[in-house]
C-alpha cells in the first residue's frame, strides 16, 4: 500500500507540474507488481485505475498518455471482474464509456 501512496504523491506532484509522468508511471508500475506479487488483486486493480485515471487526465501532455490510459484502465476492469467486483467493473465502464465502447465492438 506504500508504494500506492508513493504514486499518488508523485501523479500529485506531477499536477503541478514538480514530477515527470514517466516517474508516475513507474510508481504505479512498482505499486501494481507488488499489489500482483502478494496476491492482492483489489490493490492491482485499484493501482491500474488510479493510474489510468491518472494518464486519461493527462491526455494532452503527451501523445502516448492515451495509449498508458487504455492500457491500465483497461487493466483494472479485468482485475475488478476478476475479484468478482462486478459494479466496479461496470462504474468504470460508464466513468470512461469511449474506451469502453471501443472494446465491445472488439470482442
Amino acid at each position: 500500500m506504500l508504494t500506492m501512496l508513493e504514486a499518488e504523491n508523485a501523479a500529485s506532484s506531477a499536477f503541478k507540474g514538480s514530477c515527470n509522468p514517466e516517474v508516475v508511471r513507474s510508481k504505479y508500475d512498482d505499486a501494481i507488481a507488488l499489489a500482483g506479487r502478494s496476491g492482492f488483486v483489489h490493490d492491482a486493480a485499484l493501482a491500474n485505475e488510479m493510474a489510468g485515471s491518472f494518464f486519461w487526465n493527462q491526455e494532452n501532455y503527451r501523445a502516448d498518455n492515451s495509449v498508458w490510459a487504455n492500457t491500465y484502465l483497461t487493466r483494472a476492469h479485468s482485475l475488478y471482474e476478476e475479484w468478482q467486483a462486478h459494479a466496479k467493473a461496470t462504474h468504470l465502464r460508464e466513468l470512461y464509456p469511449s474506451l469502453f465502447s471501443v472494446q465491445l465492438l472488439r470482442v
